[in-house]
């Protein structure tokens, strides 16, 4: 690597550098470029990165004051009690013009898309802004020209065990008998990066209702969202967990007299600083 520095001195010295930085220099020859692909460097780097620890960033989703089909994706940086730009986020062509998209989720500087927010259009990307790449999640098990009308809640999260990036997709399908009824328990598939591929874990099981395209947060290996109802028809308040490590279900009971019946249903999952806020 270098005849004037000791392997482990240059090692710790190209951790320490921006990632637009460490794009540059994987052109210089195939040695850098096999190192910064390397998943020990990757961890090491995300480690060390301030997208990791700095926790005043907000990504923002907005529509274009000129043209509503346009859609702008910024990072705002949060000071002195006060909200300013930090940088305009270029996504790729493809994905540029298209108002349905919307963001699932972040981890380590890594973003989750969906192109959902009209009709059945089923569209999944993960997004690397520091790189302009995004990456189609296609061959998705369940669709409306498949299985018929749906509701479907995504959740994104990293498994640090395996360094791999996850993404669970449940779908309440419609009752053949009973129009607007998707109280059967859900079809549920889990994607991924590490392998680029779907599986099925239906048999997992998942006792509760969470609401349509619900927001989800991603805290301490999990996926969260709110959830307001069991598949027997009695309503309940409640948290759901999917750990992205142990590919499990978990409930966290949330105090029913913050709740009354016409204000649950607009209540969601948030992080403060390392909890879970309602």
């Amino acid at each position: 690597m270098s005849d004037f520095l000791p392997h482990d001195v240059f090692i710790d010295v190209l951790t320490r550098l921006p990632i637009k930085a460490l794009v540059r220099c994987a052109c210089v020859c195939k040695s850098w470029y096999s190192l910064f692909t390397n998943p020990s460097f990757i961890t090491t780097h995300l480690n060390r990165s301030s997208i990791v620890n700095n926790n005043n960033l907000l990504l923002v989703r907005s529509r274009s004051s000129d043209d509503a089909n346009v859609v702008h994706y910024s990072l705002l940086r949060y000071e002195n009690g006060t909200l300013c730009d930090n940088a305009e986020l270029e996504l790729p062509l493809k994905c540029y013009r298209n108002p349905s998209l919307r963001i699932i989720g972040s981890c380590n500087g890594l973003v989750c898309l969906s192109n959902d927010l009209h009709g059945y259009q089923e569209e999944l990307y993960l997004w690397n802004p520091s790189i302009r790449k995004t990456m189609a999640l296609h061959q998705l098990r369940v669709k409306f020209q498949s299985h018929g009308p749906f509701m479907h809640t995504i959740g994104f999260g990293f498994d640090p065990a395996t360094d791999d990036y996850k993404v669970v997709r449940i779908v309440y399908l419609e009752s053949l008998d009973e129009p607007y009824d998707f109280g059967s328990p859900p079809e549920i598939d889990i994607f991924s990066l590490s392998t680029g591929t779907w599986r099925n874990i239906s048999h997992f099981g998942l006792p509760h209702i969470i609401d349509e395209r619900a927001p989800q947060t991603y805290l301490n290996g999990a996926a969260h969202w709110f959830a307001n109802g069991l598949l027997s028809g009695n309503t309940c308040h409640l948290i759901v967990s999917f750990h992205m490590g142990d590919e499990v279900f978990g409930e966290i009971k949330v105090p029913s007299s913050i709740f009354d019946e016409y204000r649950a249903s607009s209540v969601g999952v948030e992080k403060y600083q390392e909890s879970l806020s309602l």
